[in-house]
C-alpha cells in the first residue's frame, strides 16, 4: 500500500513539474464579427504601468506575428514614454492606428494579480536505493545527509491573470478574446515569448490563423 501511495505522489510531482507556467483559462470568438478578408496590419498594445514591460512583450508578439507573415505596429514604437499614463482618448488612439495603416488591434491587459503560498516537501521521501555504498565515509555522509535533514519549506508564487483582445478597427468590434494566467513568469522576454506562442496556438486552434 505504501509503495502504491509513493508511486502516486511521485506521479503527481512529475505532472506538476511539467505543467506550463502559462495556462489558457478561457477564450471567446465573435463569429459575427470575423471579417471576410484577413487583417492586413495589426496594432499591438500592451497596457502596462511601465514602458519597459510594454515594449518587451510587444516585441515578442510582433516577432511571433512576423514569423507567420503578419504585419504589425507596436504601441511602444508609436507612443512616447509615459503616453499611456496620460489616459489618451479614443480619438487619439484611432488617429495613430489609421496613420500607420492598421485595420486591427490586439490589446493585452493584466486583469488581476494574486499571491499564493504553497508547501515544498523536503527530501525525506527520497526513493530508497537498494544497493550498498562502497565509497568513503565522507562521500556517504554527503550523499545521505540531505535525505534525512533537508526539511520542507513554504514558498510564495505570484499568479497573473491576463486578457488579450483582438478588435476589428473598421467596425470597432471585438473579434476574439483570450483569458490566461501565468505563474511566476520570470523574465519579461521569457514571458513574452511563451505568451505569444500561446496566443497563436489558440488562434490557429480556433481557425483564426493559418499557423
Amino acid at each position: 500500500m505504501k509503495s502504491k501511495l509513493f508511486f502516486l505522489a511521485l506521479t503527481f510531482l512529475f505532472l506538476v513539474s511539467c505543467q506550463s507556467t502559462q495556462q489558457i483559462t478561457g477564450s471567446y470568438v465573435n463569429k459575427e464579427a470575423i471579417p471576410e478578408n484577413p487583417f492586413k496590419k495589426v496594432f499591438i498594445m500592451v497596457m502596462a504601468h511601465k514602458d519597459a514591460p510594454r515594449a518587451a512583450v510587444e516585441n515578442q508578439l510582433a516577432d511571433a506575428a512576423a514569423k507567420r507573415g503578419i504585419k504589425t505596429v507596436m504601441s511602444s514604437d508609436v507612443f512616447p514614454i509615459g503616453f499611456l499614463a496620460d489616459k489618451p482618448t479614443k480619438e487619439e488612439f484611432a488617429a495613430e492606428m489609421r496613420k500607420h495603416g492598421c485595420d486591427a488591434a490586439f490589446t493585452v491587459t493584466l486583469l488581476h494579480e494574486q499571491t499564493q503560498e504553497r508547501y515544498v516537501p523536503g527530501s525525506q521521501g527520497a526513493p530508497y536505493v537498494a544497493y550498498p555504498f562502497y565509497g568513503s565515509y565522507y562521500n556517504y555522509y554527503n550523499m545521505r545527509y540531505s535525505y534525512v535533514y533537508d526539511p520542507g519549506y513554504y514558498t510564495t508564487d505570484q499568479i497573473y491573470f491576463i486578457e488579450g483582445n483582438l478588435y476589428d478597427l473598421s467596425t470597432d468590434k471585438l473579434v476574439w478574446s483570450l483569458q490566461s494566467k501565468s505563474y511566476d513568469p520570470g523574465t519579461l522576454t521569457a514571458f513574452g515569448k511563451t505568451y505569444a506562442d500561446m496566443v497563436f496556438y489558440q488562434l490557429r486552434k480556433e481557425g483564426l490563423a493559418k499557423r
